[in-house]
Order: C-alpha cells, then sequence, then structure tokens
C-alpha cells in the first residue's frame, strides 16, 4: 500500500502558468536537476492555495540554508577627538578662527612683506596719494 505523501500530485507554476499536475518524486527530482526552482509556486491536487515550493512540507528541506545575517555596525561616534594644537574644541568657532589666523596667516604674511621690502627697498613716499596705505 502507497503512503499517501507518495501519491500526492502537484500543480507547478513558474512565470504564471501552471504545469502538471506531477508526482511529488518528480517534482522532487525536476528540482534537484535544477529544471523547478525551489521559489516555484505549487500547489496540490483537489487544493486551493498556491505556496511557494519550499513552504510545502514535502519540499521544505529542499530550501538551501539562508546565508549568514551580518548585524550593522555600531554607529561612529558624534565627534572624533581633535588633537589640534591650533585650535580648541570648547571655544567657538570665530575663536578658533581668530588662533589660526594669528598663529599661521599673520606670520606669513609678515614674512613675505619683510622680503619684499628687503627686494625692493622702501617704496614710502610722503606725497604719494597711497599714503596711509602701507599697512596693507
Amino acid at each position: 500500500m502507497e503512503s499517501h505523501a507518495a501519491t500526492t500530485r502537484w500543480w507547478i507554476s513558474t512565470a504564471g502558468k501552471a504545469e502538471g499536475p506531477f508526482p511529488e518524486g518528480h517534482v522532487i527530482d525536476a528540482v534537484n536537476a535544477g529544471e523547478i526552482p525551489i521559489t516555484a509556486h505549487a500547489c496540490p491536487v483537489g487544493g486551493t492555495q498556491w505556496k511557494l515550493l519550499g513552504q510545502w512540507p514535502p519540499f521544505a528541506e529542499m530550501v538551501p540554508p539562508s546565508p549568514e545575517v551580518i548585524p550593522p555596525p555600531p554607529n561612529p561616534p558624534a565627534s572624533l577627538p581633535d588633537d589640534s594644537p591650533l585650535t580648541n574644541p570648547r571655544l567657538p568657532a570665530i575663536a578658533n578662527w581668530i588662533c589660526i589666523y594669528a598663529i599661521l596667516v599673520c606670520p606669513v604674511i609678515w614674512v613675505i612683506g619683510y622680503l619684499s621690502l628687503c627686494v625692493t627697498g622702501s617704496t614710502y613716499h610722503p606725497d604719494s596719494r597711497f599714503v596711509g596705505f602701507e599697512i596693507l
């Protein structure tokens, strides 16, 4: 006497087209051969519900294990520590810009002006239209 599972026949739907009915053994062989994808829909003969083939108990063992789910990384810190010798995170932004100007920009401008004076000589003339602009 054959078991109920051995006599079960299945309708298989791939790409919206129903085919069959096929015996359960044929469906298992076709899935193993790659002729029917495990993601195809199936309905037993006489049934009314279509499910993915792997959701039916006779074919559930054929579903490959899902890949390991790696959790997302933790959120990075809100701000990275600032080890800059020119700025201080406790000061307002404008104070930091003033420090940068005083430490970096001002000396560079002074060196450029001094070298320019050494190369070209003094260009100050008291009767010039530009008296008072020497400071720039």
